[in-house]
């Protein structure tokens, strides 16, 4: 007798479209979990460079740059409109265009008729310390030459270059001590979308189980127990409200169980359905009518829903 109630009780849950619909839709939550590509955040710090001249100091700042311990990646453009676009996209934090001639112009004192071209966005943040990087390894590789220009001093660079090196590398005006040690490498990292999936498996669970105390009540009234006892009510009540739960629950633990692949979630999920269940249960022995159940039934699921999302917010 009680397998065919459960067999009867089951068909009649499975036989409502919006009971389905729910499920379905876990299910899609689910499949859009595992369907759409994880985001990608890359800590690489993109600068890019052009320069339409490929002098020797280009190529002695470029291997300047690449040398630099710094936590920016410097790559050299296709062309400027390639650079203009990479930093409009995002893919560049900013972008250094170099005129022709520019060393030239910056060792004998003209940059400024001939500057570098500096390209950002109203989202860069780092531009003035990108510059700064820049113009540090400009003037490592420039320094000498400038010096040599503007002492003018004829006969004489083998002794001007070698107090410049001692000066500029040596430890008698600065000393370097450095604080740490290993160099520094970008990593990305990958998210995924956040989809309430084990959330929206517990609010299941609880329409579920009030459904099928209500599907209880409604046959009560209905007078289909009229002949049996008070035990045998509460028994095809706790049948209704087990076949109600049942197909939610194993549809939630997979899901459940897919996206978070965690046990702890998935014995959560078992417990709530047991407290579900057994206020169900209680709520049969108060509620006498299921015209009662369906008025109360949005505030519960309310609440629920609000406590539910407040606990997604909690860290």
């Amino acid at each position: 007798m009680s397998r065919n109630r459960f067999i009867v009780f089951t068909k009649r849950i499975l036989s409502k479209k919006l009971y389905l619909a729910l499920m379905a839709a876990l299910i899609f939550m689910t499949a859009a979990f595992e369907l759409l590509p994880a985001s990608e955040q890359s800590t690489e710090i993109k600068v890019a460079l052009y320069s339409n001249s490929k002098d020797g100091h280009w190529n002695k700042l470029l291997d300047a740059l690449e040398n630099k311990n710094s936590i920016y990646t410097f790559y050299v453009a296709e062309s400027e409109a390639a650079l203009t676009r990479d930093v409009n996209s995002g893919k560049a934090e900013c972008g250094f265009l170099f005129p022709d001639n520019f060393f030239n112009d910056y060792i004998y004192g003209n940059a400024a008729d001939n500057p570098i071209q500096e390209y950002v966005t109203g989202n860069t943040t780092l531009g003035f310390a990108i510059s700064e990087t820049v113009f540090s390894c400009i003037f490592e590789i420039c320094g000498p030459d400038v010096m040599l220009y503007g002492s003018n001093l004829s006969g004489y660079e083998e002794q001007l270059l070698e107090s410049y090196s001692n000066y500029r590398y040596g430890d008698k005006i600065f000393r370097l001590t450095d604080n740490s040690t290993g160099d520094y490498i970008h990593s990305t990292e990958y998210h995924k979308v956040s989809l309430p999936v084990f959330e929206f498996s517990i609010l299941l669970v609880l329409f579920s189980s009030l459904l099928g105390l209500l599907t209880f009540l409604s046959d009560r009234e209905r007078g289909v127990f009229v002949c049996m006892g008070r035990g045998e009510q509460l028994s095809i009540c706790s049948i209704s409200c087990i076949t109600a739960i049942a197909p939610v629950l194993i549809v939630g633990l997979l899901c459940t169980a897919i996206v978070y692949l965690s046990a702890t979630k998935l014995l959560m999920l078992t417990l709530f359905a047991a407290v579900f269940f057994a206020v169900a249960m209680l709520l049969s022995l108060i509620i006498k009518r299921s015209k009662v159940l369906t008025l109360l039934l949005p505030v519960i699921l309310l609440i629920a829903i609000i406590v539910v999302f407040i606990q997604t917010l909690l860290p």
